[in-house]
């Protein structure tokens, strides 16, 4: 990563929210999503319905491109082994015991339908001091 590239970007960002009244609503926006996200726990999220589920995955920005998040939510269902399986395996990489590196290697190699974007920014709302979003436009960076 351009360490360089990275500090000039929020240097420019920094310019941008002092210049839109939009960055404010960005951050209220940024806190809700954190309070939403870090309501839940390993337990929770395994006993979530799917229509929880849908809930959960509906609030990503990475899910914003799907116009049914139930759609998205059905295809993520049976392309990873079923509901439970699902869940269990997103509960682990969410609050697992093991380091998050090996967590993050691992749900990426297993998981479908969850990529960077996701697992990041999911990540990003439960432990926002410790994780950051990687998308593609980050990684380019």
């Amino acid at each position: 990563m351009n360490i360089e590239k990275v500090n000039k970007t929020i240097e420019l960002y920094k310019v941008y929210l002092a210049k839109q009244n939009q960055s404010k609503n960005d951050f209220i926006d940024r806190k809700e999503r954190i309070a939403y996200y870090q309501k839940f726990n390993k337990e929770c999220l395994l006993k979530f319905s799917e229509d929880d589920f849908v809930e959960f995955i509906g609030k990503l920005w990475a899910s914003a491109m799907y116009g049914s998040k139930k759609y998205l939510v059905d295809q993520m269902i049976s392309s990873n082994k079923g509901f439970d399986n699902l869940k269990s395996m997103l509960a682990e990489f969410i609050y697992g015991k093991q380091d998050l590196s090996v967590r993050w290697d691992k749900f990426l190699k297993e998981a479908k339908f969850f990529g960077p974007s996701y697992m990041s920014e999911i990540l990003g709302y439960v432990y926002p001091n410790e994780c950051a979003l990687a998308n593609n436009q980050v990684i380019k960076a």
